[in-house]
């Protein structure tokens, strides 16, 4: 998994993301594309099945291999990049206030699928956490 995530990121996610800003600046060509990018997750040990080693090789080793190839993807389109990390510090799934959602079983939307569990919740922001997104977005236009 130590090489396959970061692959996976260099070989697919990146080729996509910049394929996606390339097709909004053919079709806007005047717009300000900005790309949000993702914070680390976790703040603690609070995750069900996941150990303090998983949870630091997520925050330390995928978040920033991440982030460095959205940032790439973003100057190669004439995007904004805006990193999001400084507005959640301590405040990731575990953390004080927790704005991210953790593995969310209940309270499902209607955005889930007909899949059991878990809900397509986890592990995206709460209301608290899309105003730091907001927070990270003005910090980045500013």
């Amino acid at each position: 998994m130590d090489l396959e995530v970061p692959r996976i990121i260099d070989e697919e996610v990146k080729p996509g993301v910049q394929e996606t800003l390339a097709e909004i600046r053919t079709r806007a060509p005047k717009a300000q594309l900005v790309l949000m990018g993702y914070p680390p997750l976790i703040d603690g040990d609070c995750v069900p099945y996941l150990n303090q080693e998983e949870a630091a090789w997520m925050n330390d080793t995928v978040a920033p291999h991440l982030t460095a190839a959205m940032r790439e993807a973003a100057k190669a389109n004439d995007a904004i990049f805006v990193d999001p990390a400084k507005e959640f510090q301590g405040k990731a799934i575990c953390g004080d206030p927790e704005t991210i959602h953790g593995v969310v079983t209940s309270g499902r939307s209607e955005a889930d699928n007909s899949a059991p569990l878990p809900s397509m919740k986890s592990f995206h922001p709460k209301v608290s956490g899309a105003r730091l997104y907001a927070d990270a977005l003005e910090r980045g236009l500013g």
